[in-house]
């Protein structure tokens, strides 16, 4: 007998990342490349990834480790020329994408560090399983 909410529970961990980030990414990188620069990101994935990442993409998508590690890897191959110290660069652009009025204004006048302690709160917003570390970055 078909179990829905097995079923459904299985294809969050077979698909743990959330097209939230996905969708960010990719407006990062047409944000900062351009379109032409963003066609040649696409061209430069896999095959199936090329094919899952070039319809639309909607924040309740969900999509595997493996394709969102690809694209993360092809953002820092074809705009930073594969300086990873640089990929921060997509993650500030995702939470500030991902954050909503009331997380900004936490920012700007209250404690970030209340904020902070709310990550695992927002890591789920992101991806349905895995582990956040938060590190401290001067400026």
């Amino acid at each position: 007998m078909f179990d829905e909410k097995e079923d459904t529970r299985n294809q969050k961990l077979k698909l743990p990342v959330k097209g939230i980030g996905v969708k960010a990414m990719l407006n990062f990188a047409r944000k900062i490349g351009g379109e032409n620069a963003f066609q040649n990101l696409l061209n430069s994935l896999s095959e199936d990834d090329r094919r899952i990442l070039s319809g639309t993409i909607l924040a309740t998508d969900r999509f595997s480790e493996s394709t969102n590690q690809a694209l993360i890897n092809e953002i820092v191959n074809v705009f930073y020329n594969g300086d990873y110290e640089k990929a921060i660069e997509i993650g500030k652009f995702i939470i500030d994408e991902g954050l909503n009025f009331v997380y900004r204004l936490f920012f700007k006048v209250g404690n970030p560090s209340w904020l902070v302690s709310k990550g695992s709160m927002l890591f789920k917003q992101y991806l349905e399983v895995g582990s956040l570390e938060v590190y401290n970055f001067a400026g």
